[in-house]
């Protein structure tokens, strides 16, 4: 629950949400990925990455907005080998 600072601010949150809540449900899509490169047999760097295309608050905002997110890091594996 947004709690603004100055008149200002409660204006605008009193404009955009007058009962104090805001809840939006839509649709979206989106999609990933990642790959594992070996190291060693219980070590290696995951680089994975997503996309997610969505449209929050239609009655507020103009416009939908892609989400592209990217990460890499360590991948420690334990256990024996599935047959």
């Amino acid at each position: 629950m947004p709690h603004p600072g100055d008149p200002f601010a409660t204006q605008v949150v009193a404009s955009l949400a007058p009962s104090g809540n805001k809840i939006d449900t839509v649709p979206f899509y989106g999609f990933g990925g990642g790959v594992d490169v070996n190291v060693t047999k219980n070590f290696a760097i995951r680089v994975q990455g997503d996309f997610v295309h969505d449209h929050l608050f239609k009655d507020i905002l103009k416009d939908a907005r892609n989400t592209v997110r990217l990460s890499i890091g360590p991948a420690f594996q334990f256990g024996g080998n599935v047959k």
